[in-house]
């Protein structure tokens, strides 16, 4: 058994194999101290994204509004029906709903500043 221990194929595989777990060990090390950096840049960046999405849905929900407005207008004019009304309504509800996910993803967006996560957890600046 000694004999294939030594041998060079065995010698080969064995370095081969310690020096996969070195690297793999090494990119492990390197994930975790990078991660919170990333993720402070990236928490930014979402937080950015979801303020530009609040306010194209503020300016959507202010229109479907104004076409409901329109809308019941027309209806007691005798110019629509009440499918129209009701699909109006529809999109004011619609957008009222789509407008509060948003404004909870940019609270989750922003907790991680709030809590001042990553200069508490060592990354960011």
């Amino acid at each position: 058994m000694a004999e294939a221990e030594d041998s060079p194929d065995y010698l080969q595989a064995d370095m081969m194999l310690q020096a996969y777990r070195e690297s793999k060990k090494r990119a492990s090390d390197l994930s975790a101290t990078s991660s919170l950096s990333y993720t402070a840049a990236d928490s930014g960046y979402d937080l950015y994204e979801v303020k530009k999405s609040k306010a194209r849905k503020d300016v959507e929900l202010e229109q479907a509004r104004e076409s409901l407005r329109l809308t019941q207008l027309k209806y007691k004019a005798g110019m629509a029906t009440t499918l129209d009304v009701n699909a109006a309504a529809n999109l004011v509800n619609i957008t009222e709903n789509q407008l509060l996910l948003t404004t909870y993803n940019q609270q989750l967006a922003r907790m991680p500043f709030d809590n001042n996560f990553f200069t508490a957890a060592g990354g960011g600046n």
